[in-house]
């Protein structure tokens, strides 16, 4: 009865305020338009599914889904594309700054930071988020995109080919500052398997 009643609150809440929101296991996403949310939503099952061949599925049941705003141009509070915060009960946040500057790929790669941050205090305890290594962020997040869009693999498969590529070490020690769309902890990823 309570939980019937607090989604219906929600759900009355959104009507009233215009905020769209949907929610999976994981993800609880809220933004202006349904498509957007939508999109999020979906995008965010397919970073769990993808997340689920490398994590302990159980260890992805959290007690509170990460929440996901997608915040339009009026509405930006803050620098860069993006803020991931923790909250009370080791909850996560994701804000985005919801423009057409923000890629797929980038999209990716914040949802992964999120659910795997979310996962290491989840599992580990508040605090291990900052032992979260970025090349893990970085394979999984590009799994997940070429999932998406196999022909960019095609195209960064021609790339590297090109390319010198870093050794293990620099890889593993990647700082954030990395070239975009770098991929290389994808390949390590790879080369493990």
């Amino acid at each position: 009865m309570l939980a019937a009643m607090s989604f219906f609150l929600a759900g009355f809440v959104s009507a009233q305020t215009g905020l769209r929101t949907l929610r999976n296991s994981n993800f609880e996403t809220v933004g202006l338009d349904l498509r957007s949310a939508n999109f999020v939503n979906e995008l965010s099952l397919i970073v769990v599914e993808i997340s689920e061949r490398y994590l302990d599925p159980a260890g992805l049941a959290y007690p509170m889904p990460i929440l996901v705003n997608l915040r339009p141009e009026e509405h930006f509070e803050f620098e860069g594309d993006y803020r991931l915060s923790l909250g009370a009960r080791g909850s996560v946040q994701l804000d985005l700054r919801w423009v057409d500057s923000l890629s797929l790929e980038r999209t990716c790669y914040l949802l992964t930071e999120a659910l795997l941050i979310q996962y290491a205090i989840y599992n580990y305890g508040p605090g291990s988020e900052a032992e979260v290594p970025l090349w893990t962020i970085s394979a999984l997040s590009s799994e997940i995109y070429f999932r998406l869009r196999p022909s960019v693999f095609v195209d960064r498969v021609v790339l590297a080919q090109g390319m010198p590529l870093p050794s293990p070490t620099e890889i593993v020690e990647a700082h954030p500052e990395a070239p975009k769309g770098a991929t290389y902890g994808f390949w390590l990823l790879q080369a493990l398997k």
